[in-house]
């Protein structure tokens, strides 16, 4: 299952054929403005596990030393598209990430980020569905 064949249970839920296009538009905005870009190879599909395991390992870009206390940069921006639920995203393999969860990966296992502004952009609708949650 990707983002662009989606079921479960006889549902379907609408095809994502722009994210590619998004995604290179969003890449050029932010080169534009001079920002690192991370991953800068495009991934239209993602699972759960992936995604968290992406994000703690993305937080440690942010510093310029192994211990995470020195900061690299000025700011964070996490750009993340799919689709959604109330206060989730729904990942490529069916199951829910609590919007919250992703802000706090980066609060929790880099307190010094906390130092720095952190938006988190989330283009993803907020329909009724039933998937497996993180927990």
């Amino acid at each position: 299952k990707n983002n662009n064949e989606f079921t479960e249970n006889n549902e379907i839920l609408e095809n994502m054929p722009s994210l590619a296009k998004d995604f290179k538009n969003l890449q050029q905005v932010f080169q534009i403005l001079n920002y690192a870009i991370h991953p800068n190879e495009v991934k239209l599909n993602w699972k759960q596990t992936e995604i968290i395991d992406y994000l703690k390992e993305a937080g440690k870009l942010l510093f310029h030393d192994k211990q995470c206390t020195k900061l690299k940069y000025d700011g964070l921006i996490v750009c993340i598209s799919s689709h959604g639920m109330k206060d989730h995203i729904v990942t490529s393999d069916y199951r829910a990430i609590e919007k919250k969860a992703i802000h706090r990966i980066f609060s929790i296992h880099y307190p010094d980020s906390r130092e720095i502004p952190r938006v988190f952009l989330f283009d993803s609708c907020a329909e009724t569905l039933t998937v497996e949650q993180s927990t």
